[in-house]
């Protein structure tokens, strides 16, 4: 039999001759492959598979698109020849636009103002309307009329040349009627002519003309699902007013008809504002290409078009009762803050039309609120440093965890699946914040960066530490029902002579087969098994894949959550029950966890202005109720016991019994020996029955030497009886813990001494196999 201390030659071949498998000597963790590995990952994370060319051949395909468009406005607008002209305003459109809202007009600047810039997030319900539905049979009917829009009459005049089958061909896949939210995200700024250049003839920028470009997404609120449309708009800042164009995304934009959406007073101060605006993004294409900084602002640029439907948008600030001057003061704050004290900020609203008369649509939205970019940036970054300190008590919290649970036993009794838990919820939120970082692409997203890098600490740590609880307690499912690995059948004598009379006639013994190559997955498999490092990446990066699917879907992201979090405490609920312990977690641990995820989950979902802009919802406060009532059920476990929510006997608890019925082999004999005892080196001494009885009542703390047995043995035996017989009247002689301790691997220890070892390693000290907790 091997020890601990003999050579690993020595240890192998005594396993090998006992019928146990060979001992194998740990190796040290190579870092070559967990290098390999991490860099595989890396290249594969950063290469770009020829997306650099192909950004550099999309922006010289806007540059010819907007050269050819500058070109043809220029000559329109110098009256010479062109093949192009802006076409005339629909006033069929206008008529049903104006039906539904109205524009604005200039304000005495003493009472109110509107805001000068939207730069920022618009987002508001919508309501959809299908024109071609509100045909001469609809106006026949009284009933039905009462229950149209007043506007319903203008529709016939505009539709006059709609074809129902192009428009369903354009429509696409997208179900349009489910989509009843819109979200408009704008950059608006002023044009400015560069220094050096030469103006058309007879033009002049408007300074109350602003241009703004930007993304419109039609959001379907059930699914979560959403169709991206690139805006481009130009804003009368004196009253107020939008217009613009918007295309699915992967389609351009015309600019030069932006000047047919604006009333005819306007229109040819908008074509030199369009004119202005097409020089400024062809100076800056042609810049970026030539010193080869390709840049894909766009996320959506490599989808391809789900709709052909055009829109033209229709919008109109709500005026605030805040007077100009005051007005511009409070911008002006927001955009270079100096501290000063400023008005409160009054609340930003749109109301907007989108109209597509080739598809026949019509969505109508109504005080859509706005949020301006530098209050968002505010916002953003106030969420980062709560986010981060939250990760860091989180951190604190799971490190002080950990360093009291150092010992086998203290470990046993927590669940892994606890930790498992956490650190997928951990690295959903570390995804979730790098994504949000790179969408939000401004000041505030390096901010961001700290709760990210915070959370990935914080999932590397809990996703480590349930591997150490899975190797601590992978001897569970050991019992004493296992036969212990039978020695290899010696040779029999027929086969010795056999082999001799082989070997003195000279045939040649029968040469045994190769054994087949191995695959490479079970390459892969070895060494993945041998290198657990290499296992906790790979866990990691798969994790992460998945985490990121998740992620990009915003419904199953939700449900996923939800899970989790309900379920954070209660496999280590279950455990404790099922395994007659208390839990292993501090009191700090579990409250502290619990306060600070139930702070993300309630801001997320439960704050009406929360920084993802996502709609309240009430089950998040029965998920953070479920999630409370879970640690109170772990800290009363502690003082009713495990299963104390349970009735009694409907849990067996299923432990390993170290200390079976041993047959002594001579009951005459003075003592009674079970051998050496491979911890202390001394022998395991075993008394006859009745001392055997009395001596197994004793704590195994106090286990007697050699010469107070002696004298023990020289006593009476009236004394040993009367104390047996009150242990067993009083129940507890049938439980009591022997002095002897028998492995899963049939090696005997004293119980004192084991108890001692496993405290420190979970492993047999003599054949190195994993023992159950003692």
């Amino acid at each position: 039999m091997s020890t601990p201390n003999a050579p690993p030659q020595d240890r192998e071949n005594a396993d090998v001759e006992a019928g146990l498998p060979p001992f194998q000597q740990q190796q040290p963790r190579s870092s070559i492959s967990s290098f390999i590995f991490v860099s595989f990952v890396l290249f594969m994370l950063m290469n770009n598979g020829g997306e650099e060319l192909l950004g550099r051949n999309q922006y010289k395909e806007s540059l010819e698109s907007l050269e050819y468009q500058h070109g043809n406005l220029s000559a329109w607008m110098n009256g010479t020849a062109a093949n192009f002209t802006i076409p005339e305003r629909d006033t069929t459109e206008i008529s049903i636009v104006d039906s539904i809202m109205s524009f604005g007009v200039p304000l005495n600047p003493q009472f109110a103002s509107y805001y000068d810039n939207i730069t920022g997030f618009i987002h508001g319900s919508a309501e959809y309307h299908n024109l071609s539905l509100y045909d001469e049979s609809h106006h026949n009917s009284e009933h039905t009329k009462t229950k149209l829009p007043p506007w319903v009459d203008l529709t016939q005049p505009y539709l006059t040349e709609f074809n129902i089958s192009e428009a369903t061909e354009r429509m696409g896949l997208w179900n349009w009627t489910a989509s009843n939210k819109l979200a408009f995200t704008v950059l608006e700024k002023k044009p400015r002519v560069p220094k050096g250049e030469v103006r058309p003839t007879n033009t002049s920028i408007d300074d109350d003309i602003t241009v703004l470009h930007g993304r419109l997404d039609f959001v379907d609120s059930e699914s979560g699902d959403e169709l991206h449309f690139d805006l481009e708009a130009v804003h009368f800042v004196s009253n107020g007013s939008l217009f613009g164009l918007a295309e699915a995304v992967g389609r351009h934009i015309d600019l030069r008809h932006l000047p047919s959406l604006v009333p005819n007073i306007s229109m040819n101060a908008t074509a030199a504002v369009v004119e202005v605006e097409l020089r400024a993004r062809i100076n800056r294409l042609r810049d970026m290409i030539y010193a080869g900084a390709v840049d894909l602002e766009n996320p959506y640029s490599d989808e391809a078009p789900r709709t052909t439907c055009p829109f033209n948008f229709y919008g109109q600030i709500v005026p605030t009762d805040i007077p100009l001057f005051y007005m511009k003061e409070l911008e002006a704050e927001l955009d270079h803050p100096t501290g000063v004290t400023t008005m409160q900020r009054p609340e930003l609203k749109l109301n907007g039309v989108l109209i597509s008369k080739e598809c026949g649509m019509l969505y109508e939205m109504k005080e859509g609120i706005g949020l301006k970019s530098q209050r968002f940036w505010r916002k953003v970054t106030t969420y980062a440093g709560m986010a981060g300190f939250a990760y860091l008590i989180q951190l604190i919290l799971v490190t002080r965890q950990t360093g009291a649970s150092l010992s086998p036993a203290s470990v046993s009794r927590v669940s892994r699946w606890t930790f498992y838990a956490q650190a997928a919820a951990d690295a959903i939120s570390f995804v979730g914040h790098i994504t949000f970082a790179v969408l939000a692409d401004g000041r505030a997203s390096i901010s961001l960066i700290a709760p990210a890098f915070l959370a990935c600490i914080l999932l590397t740590h809990e996703a480590q530490f349930a591997v150490v609880i899975h190797q601590i307690q992978a001897p569970e499912s050991i019992t004493a029902t296992n036969p212990r690995p039978a020695p290899a059948p010696a040779p029999t004598l027929a086969a010795q002579d056999r082999t001799e009379a082989d070997g003195q006639t000279g045939t040649p013994a029968p040469s045994r087969p190769s054994p087949p190559r191995p695959s490479l997955f079970a390459i892969i498999s070895e060494v993945l098994h041998a290198n657990p490092q290499a296992r906790v990446w790979l866990t990691i990066v798969l994790s992460l894949t998945v985490i990121v699917r998740i992620i990009l879907s915003p419904s199953l992201a939700l449900w996923v959550m939800g899970i989790i979090y309900s379920m954070f405490w209660t496999p280590q609920i279950i455990r404790s029950a099922r395994r007659g312990t208390t839990g292993g977690l501090k009191k700090e641990y579990l409250i502290g966890t619990t306060v600070c995820r139930g702070f993300f989950a309630l801001y997320i979902f439960g704050c009406p202005k929360n920084v993802l802009n996502l709609e309240t919802t009430m089950w998040i406060y029965a998920l953070v109720a479920v999630l409370s009532f879970q640690v109170v059920i772990i800290i009363l476990q502690e003082y009713f016991g495990p299963a104390f929510f349970l009735p009694s006997g409907s849990i067996q608890v299923d432990v390993y019994d170290y200390h079976p019925p041993l047959p002594v082999s001579d009951f005459e004999a003075p003592t009674q020996s079970l051998g050496d005892c491979a911890i202390c080196m001394e022998n395991i001494i075993v008394p006859t029955d009745r001392r055997r009885k009395s001596l197994s009542e004793k704590s195994i703390s106090s286990r007697p030497s050699r010469e107070e047995e002696k004298k023990k043995e020289k006593g009476g035996s009236s004394i040993l009886d009367a104390v047996q017989m009150g242990l067993e009247a009083a129940g507890r002689g049938k439980n009591a813990r022997k002095i002897w301790a028998v492995a899963p691997c049939h090696h005997t220890f004293h119980s004192a001494c084991l108890e001692r070892w496993l405290a420190i390693k979970n492993i047999c000290p003599q054949c190195r196999r994993p023992l159950p907790p003692l």
